[in-house]
């Protein structure tokens, strides 16, 4: 398993609100409880998403959460499907780029899955690269 030694603050925050939404998820589905806590809802992780830079994310972290790459030979590796855990937290106006290129937003996604990951893409790790290298 890939731990980068100095892993940078972007990288840090995705993994406690990966953290954030597998507890939710958990107290939702063991015990039926739509709001565990006032900053622990649906509603307040949509927000932190919203806000949420993934281009400054390690991609080797987000490939271990599920991310994955639709086309490694083209010129944007940056963009990675959307694993479907997070797929249901994002904002409905959240834009989105289709395998086929189109921008789409979240709420016009249809509910095509491949390899774990709905066929639509963020762009992940741009930054993150430009800094290390």
């Amino acid at each position: 398993m890939y731990i980068s030694k100095q892993m940078n603050k972007q990288t840090v925050r995705f993994l406690e609100l990966v953290a954030r939404i597998a507890q939710f998820h958990e107290i939702n589905q063991t015990f039926g409880i739509d709001h565990p806590s006032k900053d622990l809802t649906k509603e307040t992780l949509q927000k932190s998403i919203s806000r949420f830079d993934f281009k400054a994310v390690d991609p080797k972290i987000t490939r271990i959460m599920g991310f994955a790459i639709w086309d490694e030979e083209s010129e944007k590796k940056h963009l990675l499907l959307i694993p479907l855990w997070l797929f249901n937290y994002l904002p409905d106006d959240r834009k989105l780029i289709c395998i086929d290129g189109s921008e789409v937003e979240k709420k016009d996604a249809d509910n095509d899955i491949r390899m774990g990951c709905v066929a639509y893409m963020i762009e992940v790790g741009s930054e993150f690269e430009e800094k290390m290298e």
